[in-house]
């Protein structure tokens, strides 16, 4: 995992890079919108969508065990994103400060 995670950690120098289509390039441009336009937080809607996508390649690659217990986890971050007013919502650091809060 943290092998994958390396490699779709340099995200801004793929922008505008034509790869062939591959899980690891396909992972790694849906981690794109992750950062904010404004580059000052990480967009929680996008990260659980690609966090998603990476469960996905986790099953392809034949890892269904540590999909599921990876699809667990999302689920109880989407579950504090929804429960969650709109205005803690944009960010992770804000839906972790309600977190710690409850």
């Amino acid at each position: 995992i943290g092998l994958l995670l390396t490699l779709a950690t340099p995200i801004y120098s793929l922008r505008g890079v034509q790869q062939s289509k591959t899980p690891m390039s396909s992972l790694a441009h849906s981690f794109e919108p992750v950062y904010s336009n404004e580059g000052k937080y990480l967009n929680v809607a996008e990260l659980l969508d690609a966090c998603r996508d990476f469960s996905s390649v986790l099953r392809k690659m034949g890892q269904t065990t540590l999909a599921r217990d990876f699809e667990n986890n999302i689920r109880k971050a989407e579950a504090l994103y929804n429960s969650a007013p709109s205005n803690q919502r944009q960010s992770l650091s804000s839906l972790l400060l309600l977190e710690r809060e409850s």
